[in-house]
């Protein structure tokens, strides 16, 4: 579990979750929603063709130049705006790649083949709306987002009980996603890390016990079928050597095993 520096006095770093539900449109929704993703990503090709040769390609960079474009193609201001930013993060996702070599050397076929060519999106890719563009009415499990058609009101949605509390303390963008024939709606929460748990019969800590399996049929530096003994691992206060080995010996039924260095926690 990742903690902040404030962690030892009890505070838990936040945690980004995504929520996804399922939209429930009519007919006629359907077919906006639809076409409005097809515009987007069409008007996000667009862009890339141009930020492909661009000395610059961050967002607002781009927007000075196709802008005016994108309004032309029938998008709003907003939903622009949103088109941009998906082409310049994908761009930057894309350097970052070729820097760290997940394409392999700047000599390589691949390489080339990858900086070599625009980003393509697909007709039915997914496009994130910000709050200008997209509001929750979660009392009554409703959306009303941007379209072609206009603002799309009363679009409804579907998820689990626990899902719709979560949405309560949604912030930022939501992706609307296309999938299996289906609109699905991405949601971004912050929500609190969970606290640490710590057996309530024991104390000290808890007892982890690492059977060093890698294969179902036994560890693959030996012969198939054998495994290595277990290592046991200490979390916590280290207890006295009677009680340490006493817990040890519970934890595998009787069966001897090797005690390695103990970890403290920070």
């Amino acid at each position: 579990m990742t903690k902040t520096k404030g962690s030892q006095q009890g505070k838990a770093q936040g945690v980004k979750r995504i929520v996804v539900v399922k939209l429930a449109p009519t007919p006629g929704q359907y077919v906006a929603l639809k076409s409005t993703l097809e515009l987007c990503n069409a008007g996000a090709n667009m862009v890339s063709q141009f930020a492909h040769t661009a000395t610059d390609r961050r967002p607002f960079a781009l927007q000075k130049k196709v802008y005016a474009q994108l309004k032309a193609r029938g998008l709003s201001a907003q939903p622009a705006i949103r088109v941009i930013k998906k082409v310049a993060d994908a761009y930057a996702t894309r350097k970052a790649n070729l820097l760290n070599g997940n394409y392999g050397t700047p000599e390589s076929k691949r390489y080339a083949k990858v900086a070599g060519k625009a980003i393509v999106f697909r007709e039915d890719a997914g496009q994130p709306f910000d709050d200008r563009c997209l509001s929750w009415q979660i009392d009554r499990s409703t959306v009303s987002i941007w379209t072609t058609e206009g603002r799309m009101r009363n679009v409804g949605f579907v998820c689990a009980p626990w899902q719709l509390k979560m949405l309560a303390d949604r912030k930022g963008e939501s992706d609307l996603i296309f999938r299996d024939g289906s609109f699905y709606l991405h949601a971004t929460v912050d929500t609190d890390a969970p606290d640490q748990l710590v057996p309530a019969d024991d104390p000290t800590g808890w007892l982890g016990v690492d059977f060093g399996d890698r294969e179902p049929g036994g560890d693959h530096r030996r012969r198939p079928g054998r495994t290595r003994r277990p290592v046991v691992r200490w979390c916590g206060h280290r207890p006295p050597e009677k009680e340490r080995n006493h817990a040890v010996r519970a934890a595998k039924g009787g069966d001897q095993v090797r005690e390695t260095e103990t970890e403290e926690t920070a």
